[in-house]
């Protein structure tokens, strides 16, 4: 279930459990959580409200079918074809001398 959970105007709580008037520090926005807790959903001054029903009982797996005889059977597909060869480095093998 889904609620939306809205701090009301005058008063609001702050992190650390203490309540304090609603300022700069809180958005009116409301805040959607996916489960309430009780001690939330006690608490007088946060007002909040349904906005999903329940999800529905998980119906019974239905019934496996069996594959038609062309795609049961049991070839292998061919092996993939082999890598390239790797290409020769590029430039010289060992860098030149320092001049000097």
């Amino acid at each position: 279930m889904r609620y939306s959970v809205t701090v009301r105007p005058d008063v609001a709580r702050v992190g650390n459990g203490t309540r304090r008037r609603a300022g700069l520090t809180f958005s009116l926005q409301p805040t959607y959580l996916m489960v309430v807790p009780p001690e939330v959903s006690c608490d007088p001054f946060l007002e909040i409200v349904e906005i999903a029903p329940p999800p529905p009982a998980e119906e019974p797996d239905l019934p496996v079918e069996a594959l038609p005889a062309e795609l049961a059977a049991d070839e292998e597909p061919p092996p993939p074809a082999p890598a390239p060869a790797p290409s020769p480095k590029r430039g010289r093998g060992r860098p030149r001398k320092a001049r000097g």
